[in-house]
C-alpha cells in the first residue's frame, strides 16, 4: 500500500486490521499546546457516522468529569488509540494499536500536552503503559518510559467512562482519577518511619513497659509465613513472624521473628493488646493471627472499614492503594516483592528480616496515619456509627472462621466419582448426536461445530473473534429463536449446558473444596473468611471458600456435617425484607400482615386479591412479594415460564397487589425521589450507597438498585447485629458443645451437642428476634420480626 492510500499519512494502514473499516476519526481540540489530552481507545458507532471522538454516550460522562473538575472541555485535545472503528466495537487488537501508534503520537507531539489522560486499558497500552487498569490507575500521574523524541507528558490512567455507563460506581473512581491534574505533582511529605526491633526478651520487655504508659490507639500489624491476601490458608493456621506497633506517626515497635516465640513476652502483649485501643486494616485477619499465641485483643478502628464506610465502592480500600493515593506514600511493597516467587505462593518468610521489619514498619505507620485522617471525615459526616457496627461483627466473625465446619472427605471423594462418571456420560451422548467427538470445553472445538452446522454463534467484544460459545449468550440466543429451525442444535445446548453444570460442581464445589479442606487428624474443615467490606450492598460475603455461594443442590450440601452427638440449628428470618420494608413505609395492609402472627401471609394476600385462598396462585404471589425489593415488572412475570402468563395478564395481576399497598408504592417514589436529588441513600444502620450517575441508559438498572438497598441492606444488618450479640454469649453458655458456623445474609447456623438443641434454639430465637424487633421499636414500628428453625446432621438437611 502507498502512503497516498493511507487514511492517515504516518499511519501503517497496511499493516492494520482495521483498514476497511470506517474512520479515520482523528483527533480535535484547540491549534498548539495543551495542557490536557485525552486518548482513549476506538470510535464508537456515533464517533465514526459524525467523523468526532467522544461525542457519543462516553463522551457525554468524559465531559461531565472534567467540568466536575474544572476544566474546560474546549480546551482539551481527544482522541483515541485507534482512529477506526473496530467490528461490533471489539475491543482493538495490539496489531491495530501499533499500526495507528505514529499517528497518534505525532498529535500529541503536535498538542505537547501537559498531561494525558489513557482512558481505559487500550489508550494506556497506546502510551506504552502495561498492567491491568486497577494496578495502573493507582497512584500520581506518571511520565512515559522511553517517549519518541519531543513528547512530555505527564499520563493519568484511568476506566474508559463507557464501563461507567455499565458500572456507575467506575464514575466516582474516573473523576478521582482526573482530579489529580489540578493536585499536581508536589512531592510528598511522608518520610519512613523510625523503627525500634525488639528481638530479644530485654528489649521486648522494656517496650512493653514503655508502651503500657501511653494511651494508644496503636496500630498494628503482623507478617505471617503466608501472604494472607493470596493464599488460601486462614490466618490462625500461619505462622507468625513479626508484630509491628506504631504508637505515634513516623514511630513503630516491631517485635522480631524471635519473640514471636517467647510465652512472657506473648502474654505481656496480649495483655497489653486487650487494655490499649487498637487500629488495624483488615484487623479480623490479623486478630485471627495473633488468637493462637495471645487470645483475643481489642481491635476498635480499622482503617479498611474506615474507607469501606465512606466509599462503599467494591475495591480500592487495599492498605498500599490508600496509602499511595492518600498519603502519597511509595509503593513499599517494592521492596519485598522481588523476594516473592512469581505465580506460586507468595511466602513472607523468605524475605530477609531486616527488609520484613522496614516494611511491617511502614504498615503501621501508614494505617496510624490513614485513621487520623479518615477518622476525622468519619466525624465529620458522622459516620462512625456504621464502622462500629461492623468492627464489633468482625471481633466476633473471628470464630466462626476459626472454627470452621466439618467436611466429609469420603463421601466427597465418591461425589467426584459419580460427577466424573455422570460427565462422561452426557459427554458420550454429545458425541453420539453429532456423530463425532467433540470436547465441550474446548471453545474453538464449538465455533467449529456451530459454523459446520450453520447454527448461530451469538458475537462478544471480550474475545478475538468476536464469537463467543458461553453459556450465558447461548442461552440468551435460545430465547430469541436462533435455534428453533435447528431441533438438532436445541438437543445439543441442552446436553452442553448439563455437561458444564456438572463440571462445575465438580471443579468447583467438589475438588474446590476438598483442596481446601483442612486435615484435623480424625476430620477435615473448611475454614471460609468472611468479607464485610466488599459488596455494595452492605451485605456480608465469604471467601476461600464461598460458602455462601454453594449452589442449593443436596448432593453438594451434603459435605458439610455436624460431627458425631451433634445437630445443626439454622435459624432462618421469615420475610425479612419485606418486614422491613413494612416497617420503613408503614404501609398499613403489609404491616397487619405481619402483625398477624397466626395466619400465613400468603393465604392472606390470596384472600385479599381473589376473595378466597387459591393455592396454585401461591407461586406467583410469592413473586410479587420478593419482587418488592427490587421492583418486579409484568414484563419480568411474563417472561417467567412457570407462570405461563401473557403481559396482560401478568399486569392485571401485579396492578391488583399494587393497589393492596399504596404505603409501599409511596414509598418507593420517595426512596427513587432521594437518589435523584441528593445522589445517595443511608440505612438507618449509617451504610450509604452512592448513585453518582443517572442516565436514560442506565436509570431503570439504578432504580431496581436504589429500591434494593434500603430492604436488603438493613435485613443483612439485622443479621449481622444479632449474630454480634450472639455470638459471645454462646462461647460462654455452650463452649465447645454448641457453636455458629455460618452466618449467610439473613439466617445464622449453628452446631451443637443434640442434648442441647432445645436449649440452643431458644437462645437463638431470643437474640434473632430481639434484634429485629429493636430495630422495628426503633422506627417507631410494631412489625414482629420471627425465625423459622430447620435442623439436621448435614446441610443438605436445612434446605
Amino acid at each position: 500500500m502507498s502512503n497516498e492510500h493511507r487514511k492517515h499519512p504516518l499511519a501503517n494502514c497496511e499493516e492494520c486490521p482495521l483498514y476497511l473499516e470506517p474512520g479515520p476519526v482523528l483527533g480535535i481540540g484547540p491549534e498548539g499546546a495543551v495542557k490536557v489530552a485525552v486518548v482513549g481507545e476506538a470510535p464508537g458507532f456515533q464517533e465514526a457516522t459524525v467523523g468526532r471522538p467522544f461525542v457519543g454516550p462516553s463522551g457525554q460522562v468524559m465531559n461531565e468529569v472534567l467540568r466536575n473538575n474544572d476544566i474546560d472541555r474546549k480546551s482539551v485535545f481527544v482522541t483515541n488509540a485507534v482512529a477506526c472503528r473496530p467490528p461490533k466495537n471489539a475491543t482493538p487488537t495490539q496489531e491495530a494499536i501499533d499500526a495507528c501508534n505514529p499517528r497518534l503520537m505525532q498529535e500529541l507531539y503536535e498538542h505537547d500536552p501537559e498531561y494525558t489522560i489513557a482512558a481505559g486499558a487500550v489508550g494506556a497500552k497506546a502510551l506504552g503503559l502495561k498492567g491491568a487498569m486497577k494496578n495502573l490507575r493507582v497512584g500520581p500521574p506518571r511520565r512515559l518510559l522511553n517517549p519518541p523524541l519531543g513528547i512530555d507528558t505527564l499520563v493519568v490512567p484511568t476506566w474508559h467512562p463507557a464501563y461507567a455507563l455499565r458500572q456507575h460506581d467506575l464514575l466516582t473512581t474516573i473523576d478521582f482519577d482526573v482530579s489529580k491534574i489540578n493536585k499536581g505533582t508536589q512531592a510528598s511529605t511522608w518520610q519512613e518511619p523510625k523503627r525500634f526491633v525488639a528481638d530479644t526478651r530485654e528489649r521486648a520487655m522494656d517496650a512493653i513497659a514503655d508502651l503500657w504508659e501511653m494511651p494508644g490507639p496503636f496500630s498494628v500489624d503482623i507478617e505471617t509465613g503466608v501472604d494472607k491476601d493470596e493464599v488460601d490458608v486462614h490466618a490462625d493456621q500461619r505462622p507468625l513472624l513479626c508484630i509491628g506497633v506504631g504508637y505515634k506517626p513516623g514511630h513503630v515497635c516491631v517485635f522480631a521473628e524471635e519473640m514471636m516465640h517467647d510465652e512472657q513476652v506473648m502474654y505481656l502483649l496480649g495483655k497489653l493488646f486487650r487494655e490499649k485501643p487498637l487500629i488495624m486494616h483488615n484487623g479480623k485477619s490479623d486478630v485471627a493471627g495473633m488468637f493462637p499465641k495471645m487470645g483475643p485483643v481489642n481491635l476498635v478502628y480499622d482503617t479498611m472499614l474506615e474507607h469501606y464506610v465512606l466509599d462503599e465502592r467494591t475495591g480500592g480500600h487495599g492498605l498500599e492503594i490508600l496509602g499511595i493515593e492518600l498519603l502519597g506514600v511509595p509503593p513499599w511493597k517494592d521492596m519485598v516483592k522481588p523476594y516473592l516467587a512469581k505465580g506460586a505462593a507468595k511466602n513472607f518468610a523468605d524475605i530477609p528480616r531486616h527488609l520484613l521489619y522496614r516494611y511491617n514498619a511502614i504498615d503501621c505507620d501508614v494505617t496510624l496515619r490513614l485513621h487520623y485522617m479518615l477518622w476525622d471525615q468519619l466525624q465529620w459526616q458522622d459516620r462512625t456509627k456504621a464502622h462500629d457496627h461492623m468492627v464489633r461483627a468482625a471481633n466476633q466473625l473471628v470464630y466462626p472462621e476459626m472454627d470452621g465446619i466439618a467436611f466429609d472427605m469420603p463421601y466427597s471423594m465418591e461425589l467426584t466419582e459419580d460427577l466424573q462418571s455422570q460427565i462422561a456420560e452426557v459427554e458420550a451422548e454429545i458425541n453420539k448426536l453429532v456423530g463425532q467427538e467433540v470436547n465441550p470445553r474446548s471453545t474453538q472445538q464449538l465455533l467449529k461445530l456451530f459454523t459446520a452446522r450453520g447454527w448461530h454463534i451469538p458475537s462478544s467484544t471480550k474475545s478475538k473473534s468476536g464469537l463467543t460459545t458461553g453459556a450465558k449468550e447461548l442461552l440468551a440466543a435460545r430465547i430469541e429463536g436462533r435455534y428453533d429451525d435447528h431441533p438438532d442444535a436445541l438437543a445439543f445446548l441442552d446436553l452442553l449446558m448439563k455437561a458444564r453444570d456438572l463440571s462445575k460442581d465438580d471443579g468447583t464445589y467438589v475438588r474446590g473444596m476438598q483442596l481446601r479442606a483442612v486435615d484435623h487428624g480424625d476430620h477435615h474443615r473448611i475454614h471460609t473468611t468472611y468479607t464485610l467490606h466488599v459488596a455494595t450492598t452492605g451485605r456480608l460475603s465469604s471467601k476461600d471458600p464461598n460458602l455462601q455461594n454453594i449452589k442449593n443442590k443436596p448432593y453438594l450440601r451434603r459435605q458439610f456435617v455436624a460431627r458425631p452427638g451433634n445437630i445443626f440449628l439454622s435459624g432462618d428470618y421469615s420475610q425479612v425484607e419485606g418486614r422491613v420494608i413494612a416497617v420503613l413505609s408503614g404501609d398499613q395492609y403489609l404491616g397487619d400482615l405481619f402483625r398477624n402472627t397466626e395466619r400465613d401471609i400468603f393465604d392472606e394476600i390470596s384472600n385479599s386479591m381473589y376473595g378466597k385462598l387459591i393455592k396454585e396462585k401461591r407461586t406467583l404471589l410469592k413473586s410479587f412479594f420478593y419482587g418488592l425489593s427490587y421492583g418486579r415488572t409484568a414484563h419480568g412475570i411474563a417472561g417467567d415460564p412457570k407462570f405461563n402468563l401473557s403481559f396482560t395478564e401478568a399486569d392485571v395481576q401485579l396492578e391488583a397487589f399494587k393497589d393492596l399497598i399504596p404505603g409501599v408504592l409511596d414509598w418507593q417514589e420517595q426512596t427513587w425521589q432521594t437518589v435523584q436529588d441528593q445522589g445517595y441513600l443511608e440505612t438507618t444502620f449509617g451504610r450509604r450507597r452512592h448513585f453518582p450517575l443517572i442516565t436514560n441508559r442506565n436509570k431503570d438498572e439504578v432504580r431496581k438498585e436504589a429500591l434494593a438497598f434500603l430492604p436488603q441492606s438493613t435485613a443483612s444488618d439485622i443479621c449481622l447485629r444479632s449474630f454480634t450479640h450472639m455470638s459471645p454469649e454462646l462461647r460462654v453458655n455452650y463452649g465447645h458443645e454448641g457453636q455458629i458456623r455460618l452466618t449467610i445474609h439473613d439466617a445464622i447456623v449453628t452446631e451443637v451437642l443434640q442434648a442441647r438443641e432445645a436449649e440452643m434454639q431458644a437462645d437463638m430465637r431470643y437474640y434473632m428476634e430481639l434484634s429485629g424487633n429493636d430495630w422495628s421499636y426503633e422506627q417507631g414500628s410494631n412489625v414482629p420480626f420471627q425465625v423459622a428453625f430447620k435442623r439436621g446432621t448435614s446441610w443438605d438437611q436445612l434446605d
